[in-house]
């Protein structure tokens, strides 16, 4: 049984109401911690790495380790992904680019709402391009 390292992906993201948000929306269970804690390798080993909010292995798919995003001294979050789940078990290449497109209409609906404006529509193109019509 060979372990797969843990990579560390620099994400432009610093919200954690929307990382969950974006998580629920691609039908990820996951848990949110205070304190950083250990993720879990496909044997159930503990790894060194930690992090904040948790997509444990039994959720990522058959033979996959823990995903976790990490919170920096930046205020930014890092997500923890291993070796082998970048490159096969979670689709991530297809993760990484759905997760950022939620992640930014999430933070942006929160951004219009915060503003008090209005949602008057939403789309998606033939292209897979989300269209967001707001009213101020």
């Amino acid at each position: 049984c060979t372990i797969s390292a843990y990579t560390t992906v620099q994400l432009e993201v610093n919200d954690p109401g929307c990382i969950k948000e974006t998580l629920k929306e691609l039908g990820y269970v996951f848990e949110e911690y205070a304190e950083a804690q250990q993720l879990e390798g496909y044997g159930g080993d503990k790894r060194q790495q930690k992090a904040h909010i948790i997509v444990r292995r039994k959720h990522v798919g058959a033979a996959a380790n823990d995903v976790g995003f990490v919170k920096n001294s930046n205020g930014k979050y890092d997500l923890l992904i291993s070796e082998y789940d970048r490159r096969a078990g979670t689709q991530s290449s297809n993760f990484m680019k759905k997760f950022n497109q939620l992640y930014a209409k999430h933070r942006f609906l929160k951004e219009v709402k915060s503003k008090g404006w209005t949602v008057t529509s939403k789309k998606t193109t033939k292209d897979g391009k989300l269209k967001i019509r707001v009213m101020t």
